[in-house]
């Protein structure tokens, strides 16, 4: 938990979380350059997990707030990918739990370094899971691609 002054830029953040795991295991495989990238990850867990975080900035660079929480037993696996294609981004998570839970976030940021906007959510009892999604694009290696063409 904290707040205060980091440069010209005012920042808030207050977390909790609690995690007891009985088995964990994750993987991930990456590929990219400077123009395009792509990712794939793989995480499983049994065990408990429970946590709310809120955060807030705002300063000469840009805005971002962010705020979720979650409280899980039992098993779960998630898949996640992303990709990148010079200045724009995406990702997309599923989760498949088995268990009794309930989580939601949603963070957003802008910048000119990036734009972006990330939510999922997810519920179960018995049986259930989550999804959620990731947008961003980068306004300033889009005004440096611009520069680039012969107008």
């Amino acid at each position: 938990m904290g707040a205060g002054m980091d440069g010209d830029s005012y920042r808030a953040h207050a977390e909790a979380r609690g995690r007891l795991a009985l088995l964990e295991a994750q993987g991930e495989v990456r590929y990219g350059n400077e123009s395009i990238g792509a990712g794939a990850r793989a995480d499983a867990m049994v065990g408990v997990d429970a946590g709310v975080d809120a955060s807030a900035q705002i300063g000469p660079d840009g805005v971002s707030v962010g705020a979720g929480g979650e409280a899980f037993a039992g098993a779960r696996v998630e898949a996640s990918g992303d990709v990148e294609l010079g200045a724009v981004g995406a990702g997309a998570t599923a989760e498949g739990w088995a268990g009794v839970g309930v989580e939601a976030d949603a963070d957003a940021s802008i910048t000119m370094e990036e734009v972006s906007i990330s939510v999922s959510f997810g519920a179960a009892l018995g049986l259930g899971g989550s999804v959620g999604g990731t947008v961003s694009f980068s306004p300033k290696k889009v005004l440096e691609g611009l520069t680039k063409w012969p107008w």
